[in-house]
Formats: C-alpha cells, sequence, structure tokens
C-alpha cells in the first residue's frame, strides 16, 4: 500500500479552504520550489471540498482546472479557459475567429471574461490555473489582466493559482 503523501499536510488543506471559501478573497496564490507538491495540495483541498456538499460556508460552486503550462499565447491560454469552464471550446474559437488577426489582448479577455461570467451568473465556482509560472516570468501584464478582469466582471468566482515565482500585478 502506497504512503500517503499528504500525511502531516491536513491543516495546509484545511487552511487552503478556508482561504478558497473567503468571500473577501479571490485569488489565492500557492508558491514554492518545483515538484514540493502544490498541485498536489490544491487538488486534495478541492476533493476535500467536493466531500462537503451544502455545508454551511461551503460556497464552491463546480471546480474547473486550467493547465496554464501547456502554452503561453495568449489566445490558447483563453481557449484553455473555455475548455475548462464550458467541456469544449467551439464557442471561443469562433469568438476569436471572428476577431482574428491584430486583436489587442484586452479585447480577447473581454470575449473570454464575459462568456465565464454569463455561464457562472449565480455560481462560486473556483477556477484553478495550475502552474503559472511562464505567465508570470514571461507575459505577466496579460495574466494578470485576465485574472483582473475575472475577479472584478465575475463576482462569485475564485482563483487559485499555482506557481513557482510570485505572479507580478496580483
Amino acid at each position: 500500500e502506497p504512503v500517503d503523501c499528504f500525511v502531516g499536510r491536513s491543516k495546509m488543506v484545511s487552511d487552503l479552504y478556508q482561504l478558497m471559501c473567503h468571500p473577501q478573497i479571490r485569488v489565492v496564490t500557492v508558491l514554492g520550489a518545483n515538484q514540493i507538491g502544490k498541485t498536489e495540495t490544491v487538488l486534495k483541498t478541492l476533493q476535500y471540498a467536493r466531500q462537503r456538499p451544502g455545508a454551511t460556508g461551503n460556497p464552491i460552486d463546480g471546480i474547473y482546472m486550467v493547465k496554464a503550462n501547456k502554452t503561453t499565447e495568449l489566445r490558447e491560454l483563453l481557449r484553455l479557459v473555455a475548455l475548462a469552464c464550458f467541456g469544449h471550446s467551439e464557442g471561443w474559437d469562433a469568438a476569436a475567429a471572428a476577431g482574428a488577426g491584430a486583436v489587442e489582448a484586452g479585447e480577447l479577455v473581454e470575449r473570454i471574461v464575459e462568456q465565464v461570467c454569463v455561464a457562472f451568473t449565480d455560481r462560486e465556482p473556483v477556477l484553478f490555473f495550475d502552474h503559472v509560472d511562464e505567465w508570470a516570468t514571461q507575459k505577466p501584464a496579460e495574466f494578470a489582466l485576465l485574472v483582473t478582469e475575472l475577479c472584478r466582471r465575475c463576482k462569485g468566482m475564485h482563483l487559485v493559482l499555482t506557481s513557482r515565482v510570485d505572479v507580478p500585478g496580483l
């Protein structure tokens, strides 16, 4: 039987869960060295949240994961957000294609944020961006714009990020 790598981390999971559920905390970043267990800690926390359906004080209403290390292109990251949130990216692909070419980052972000906000009206989902390291170091302004707009416009949404480095602008 494998040894549970989360021995002694129950307080960490509980603390992260409390942060994720706090109404005034919209973004939580889990920072740490490579291979230290950031993703697994978040996944365990989300599993813990799922085991508490309808519990008083459990506002989490859906969990959506974006593997941000799959790309450093904004269009592709936004497609991954659509895929995570909607289970497909057809609507996003069409919206992005309609503005193909030299579309400003702000306009692309506006398009996906609008779709996400409409889809999650009156809900309190967690959007989990895993491995945002390259975004934090290579394109921090674009990533900060996306996170800021999601928080500003999608009132019930909470975001959880994992990274080895601090994310500028957040």
